[in-house]
C-alpha cells in the first residue's frame, strides 16, 4: 500500500483536481491523507467533494506548519511506502510511480529533484534564486550529497519515515533539509520538472527563510565544532 500525504492551507482551487489526478495515476492500493491547517477557504469541502474512498482528511486547529503536517501524516499513514507532495501542482503527479519504483528497488528515500540531470524548474525567478542559494549552501558548505535537499516531493520506506518521528525536527519548511541531515540513509534523486503553482498563493514566507538561515547556521557551527574535535 502507498500513502500519499498532502499538507494544505487554503488550497481550494487545487485540491480536488489534484486528488483526482493522483487517483488516475496510482494503479495499486493507496490512501490519500490531506493534512489541513485550518484553511479559511473550502479546501476541506473540496477535498471531500471528490468522494474518493481512498481519502482521509485530518483537520487541524490553527496553522502548525508543513513539517508538522508531514509528521502527523507519517503517524497516520498505513502504507509501506509513504509519499508527500505539495497541493499546488508544482510537483508532477505522474512522477509518483517513479519515486515508488525507486523505493521498491531498495532506496530508503527518493526525492523529486530539480537539480539532477534532466531536472528542471519553471517557477518564478525569485523562488528559484531563494532555492538555489539554499541548495548551494547545504551542498557546498555542509557537503550534503543530496542536490535538492529542500524538495517537498519525496517517497520513503515506511521505517525511514517513522524513524524521523524519533528525532526532534522542526515544524516549518526547514523540516525538509533538517530531516535529511538527521539521517544516514540511501537517498536517490528522480528528475522532475518543477512548475508554477496552478492556483492560490505560495505559503513560503520571510519567516520560513529566516528559519532556514538559523538551521543552516546551527549546522555549520556544529560541523565546524566536530571538525575541530577531530583535529584536537
Amino acid at each position: 500500500m502507498i500513502s500519499v500525504i498532502i499538507p494544505t492551507y487554503n488550497e481550494a482551487g487545487n485540491i480536488a483536481p489534484l486528488l483526482e489526478r493522483i487517483d488516475s495515476i496510482i494503479e495499486e492500493e493507496y490512501e490519500a491523507l490531506v493534512i489541513d491547517d485550518d484553511s479559511e477557504d473550502r479546501t476541506v469541502e473540496e477535498a471531500r467533494s471528490t468522494g474518493l474512498d481512498s481519502l482521509k482528511v485530518i483537520e487541524r486547529q490553527s496553522r502548525k506548519g508543513i513539517g508538522s503536517a508531514y509528521k502527523e501524516g507519517f503517524s497516520a499513514a498505513k502504507g509501506e511506502i509513504i509519499v508527500h507532495l505539495d497541493a499546488d501542482f508544482s510537483h508532477p503527479v505522474e512522477k509518483i510511480p517513479e519515486l515508488v519504483d525507486a523505493i521498491n528497488e531498495g532506496h530508503d528515500i527518493a526525492i523529486g529533484s530539480r537539480y539532477v540531470d534532466n531536472g528542471k524548474r519553471k517557477d518564478p525567478l525569485y523562488r528559484r534564486v531563494q532555492a538555489l542559494v539554499g541548495v548551494y549552501l547545504y551542498v557546498h558548505l555542509l557537503g550534503s550529497p543530496v542536490q535538492d535537499i529542500t524538495s517537498g516531493f519525496r517517497a520513503y520506506k515506511r521505517e525511514v519515515a517513522l524513524k524521523l518521528l524519533e528525532n526532534d525536527l522542526p515544524d516549518g519548511f526547514h523540516f525538509l533539509p533538517a530531516s535529511l541531515m538527521s539521517l544516514d540513509c540511501d537517498v536517490v534523486g528522480v528528475p522532475i520538472e518543477f512548475l508554477p503553482r496552478r492556483s492560490g498563493n505560495s505559503k513560503y514566507s520571510l519567516g520560513d527563510l529566516l528559519d532556514n538561515i538559523v538551521l543552516l547556521t546551527f549546522l555549520l557551527t556544529e560541523d565546524m565544532f566536530q571538525r575541530l574535535r577531530k583535529v584536537g
